[in-house]
């Protein structure tokens, strides 16, 4: 019993006096790349592993750092721990182009991302210091707790983590297009890989809305059983330049046509942004992955046998309040594609929901009124339908358009459909806005043809208007002038000039400069921002 207890004696003590290095090596025994400061109180770096010896600079909490040995072992204030040799911050060098070294007490030292245990929490702090030195994005907090597993050419296309996924992003970026524009859906992660001399990689954040041009995709990553690819991109700006800020994930970024912004005519805007995924995509397989996305995932259009699922919807007031829209009733329908409209020509205008939906060559357009306010609850959203119209372009001698503008009470929906070279249906409806219930409308009048032009109207300086049909834009007030592009019906103008009488195909009116109130797409598909100038014939004006 005697030799027990000794036995046992002699292992505790060994136990206090040599510590556990192995938190410092990976399954095979291999010297991890780097691990993350664990000390809220900061960590110094010293030029030897002693107290005594120099001090090169205090490193913070959550801090990554490269380490290139570890070393012998210490023990202080009853803590036990090795001496690890670590690679200094760029700014901590003497000199620039050779790489420098420091020591620290390795017990401060952790695998894992210590504290935060969510991308908010890392957001603010790297807000916070500007930047944070880190390997790649964070894949896990604490110990055990891993939310997103990556897998890239640095990791030979292997998973670091076990992974099953049910639902994949479309691909925002592929060979066959190239110059794919996407915005930031809430404020995120940017990974600017090592550059030159400099062996470090770093977090920083790019704003919500901001706009990027993608590049090239380096890198898969899986959240919430969710495959997203990892892009390149370059910041645009509102003069169209450029700047390249590192990679994005996919995750965190929509494609353009799935984000809106509308003007309030008050000085602020209201957005909406979504994100969908492809449902039921599942494979092991990287290059059955490529194909997919390559074939399949560059056009929003492309049919999609397994259908979609909305990953976030997210609408956001001209005050800064943010609304769920995933709970509203009825659904989004996540095959659609949706966009705000805020017609400010409208004697009581209110928020409204357009969606866009393409199937077997048929077009379907609902809209819908988007009722917002805050509650005890929380924020709290609801749709009120106004009215839905459709048109078909097939193979089989079927042809149509369709769309609606807007009156200073009315929603108008203008539909044209031709068979076999046989016009069947040719005509507007009248939407009208319940005068006490602006939110609701009901269906008032159909006619025959397109909506009506208004001659010798009233045009001034100042007031919102909307094309009544498409409408060309162009460089000055005359037909032989450079066309800016064409506007489609029901785009929010403000007129800032008024020009002279002109008469074009029997209508009489004036000439009018008109300025863009919100970013739009040319019906050739272009896309403008809001402030865009040009002139249009007010007669095809309401």
């Amino acid at each position: 019993m005697k030799r027990i207890l000794t036995a046992i004696t002699f292992f505790m003590a060994l136990t206090v006096l040599f510590a556990d290095t192995s938190k410092f090596y990976n399954e095979y025994n291999q010297l991890l790349p780097g691990m993350h400061v664990d000390t809220k109180n900061g960590l110094d770096v010293y030029s030897n592993p002693s107290f005594s010896s120099e001090k090169l600079a205090t490193l913070s909490h959550a801090d990554y750092v490269l380490i290139r040995e570890v070393g012998a072992e210490e023990t202080i204030d009853g803590v036990t721990g090795p001496w690890v040799k670590i690679v200094l911050y760029p700014e901590n060098w003497k000199n620039a182009d050779k790489e420098e070294y420091g020591w620290v007490f390795g017990e401060n030292l952790t695998p894992a991302l210590p504290e935060f245990t969510n991308i908010p929490d890392v957001l603010a702090e790297i807000q916070k210091r500007g930047k944070l030195y880190s390997s790649f994005f964070p894949s896990s907090f604490g110990k055990k707790y891993v939310t997103n597993v990556y897998l890239s050419q640095e990791t030979n296309w292997l998973w670091t983590e076990y992974v099953s996924y049910d639902a994949m992003l479309e691909r925002l970026y592929c060979e066959s297009n190239q110059n794919k524009i996407a915005v930031t859906l809430h404020d995120c992660m940017v990974f600017n890989k090592p550059a030159g001399n400099n062996p470090y990689g770093t977090l920083t954040v790019l704003k919500e809305g901001t706009k990027i041009k993608l590049e090239s995709i380096t890198a898969y990553g899986v959240q919430s059983s969710t495959l997203y690819p990892i892009y390149t991109a370059s910041e645009i700006y509102n003069d169209g330049s450029t700047r390249y800020v590192g990679e994005v994930r996919g995750i965190d970024i929509t494609d353009e046509r799935c984000f809106s912004s509308v003007s309030d005519g008050k000085g602020g805007k209201m957005m909406l942004a979504y994100l969908r995924a492809v449902k039921n995509e599942d494979g092991r397989s990287i290059q059955k992955r490529k194909d997919i996305f390559e074939k399949r995932f560059c056009d929003l259009n492309a049919p999609v046998p397994s259908g979609y699922k909305m990953i976030t919807a997210i609408f956001t007031d001209a005050e800064g309040n943010k609304y769920n829209l995933q709970n509203l009733t009825p659904e989004l329908n996540p095959e659609a594609m949706r966009s705000l409209r805020y017609p400010l020509i409208m004697k009581e205008p209110v928020l409204l929901l357009e969606e866009i939906y393409e199937k077997y060559g048929i077009t379907r357009t609902n809209l819908y009124t988007l009722e917002y306010w805050p509650s005890s609850w929380g924020n709290e959203t609801s749709m009120n339908y106004i009215c839905g119209y459709e048109y078909k372009n097939s193979g089989d001698g079927e042809t149509g358009l369709g769309y609606h503008c807007y009156t200073s009470r009315d929603v108008l929906t203008y539909v044209f459909q031709k068979s076999n070279g046989k016009v069947v249906k040719d005509e507007t409806t009248t939407f009208y806005q319940e005068e006490y219930e602006p939110y609701k409308f009901h269906e008032y009048t159909t006619h025959y043809g397109e909506p009506y032009s208004i001659q010798y109207w009233d045009l001034k300086v100042g007031i919102y208007v909307n094309p009544i049909c498409r409408l060309k834009m162009r460089s000055s007030p005359n037909l032989n002038a450079n066309k800016i592009g064409t506007l489609a019906p029901g785009t929010i103008l403000k007129i800032i000039e008024v020009g002279e009488d002109a008469e074009i195909d029997g209508d009489k009116s004036k000439w009018v400069k008109v300025q863009l109130v919100n970013d739009v797409y040319f019906v050739d598909g272009a896309r403008t921002t809001a402030g865009t100038t040009g002139w249009v014939f007010g007669a095809y004006l309401h």
